[in-house]
């Protein structure tokens, strides 16, 4: 028996693919509305079980759920708060919304000398101990969702080679071999506990302006 969690991403699942269908068969604006409002319903359904434990969880899921629901369509989310209001559980309900993989990453604990390896990949024999191919944090969420957390600890110039990711949707793993790249085709929700206007002392305004088209 699935949970009520899984329930609801498969339900989801299924509004998102009649949307979809809707939109290429040309249905009448009120028509799509009927959808868009169900799956509206079903995000707050998955909100109230994902913010359940978390204080103040019952107003944020009715300030947040129509604005994910919104994020949700696509393009990249900043999302913005204290330590432990619950960042991560925004970043799981816009998966649970749009039934993408997800792939988390807690920009804090990347040691700068394994940036490239870690978000790139590397190659065999590309430096000592690659006994391997290891894919990336790129590779692994290349059609997925990619959610950096604390985005605002990274160090300004290995934020300035994401945004050429980003901006070029293009990458080589670490000693790569070929003149072909990799292709990151997924999605970029971010997260910060840094005050808001502060953000350009630890994020480069760039680099938060190509995230932040949705912002929670």
């Amino acid at each position: 028996m699935n949970s009520p969690l899984e329930e609801i991403a498969a339900s989801l699942q299924r509004i998102n693919m009649a949307y979809a269908n809707a939109v290429e068969v040309g249905l009448e604006p009120k028509d799509l509305l009927t959808i868009q409002t169900k799956r509206l319903n079903k995000v707050q359904e998955g909100a109230r079980l994902l913010f359940h434990g978390v204080s103040g969880y019952a107003d944020r899921v009715r300030t947040l759920a129509s604005r994910i629901a919104c994020a949700a369509d696509g393009g990249p989310v900043m999302i913005t708060g204290e330590s432990g209001t619950g960042k991560e559980v925004v970043a799981k309900i816009i998966a649970l919304a749009t039934g993408a993989k997800v792939i988390a990453v807690n920009c804090a604990s990347i040691p700068e000398s394994l940036f490239e390896s870690e978000f790139f990949g590397h190659a065999k024999g590309s430096f000592t101990g690659a006994l391997s191919d290891r894919p990336g944090y790129l590779e692994l969420c290349s059609t997925g969702i990619l959610f950096l957390d604390e985005l605002g600890e990274m160090p300004l110039h290995q934020q300035a080679r994401l945004l050429r990711v980003l901006q070029e949707r293009t990458y080589y793993p670490v000693g790569h071999s070929t003149a072909t790249p990799k292709f990151f085709l997924g999605r970029v929700v971010a997260a910060t506990n840094r005050p808001i206007d502060r953000v350009s002392e630890f994020i480069r305004l760039d680099l938060y302006e190509r995230i932040a088209q949705y912002e929670l």
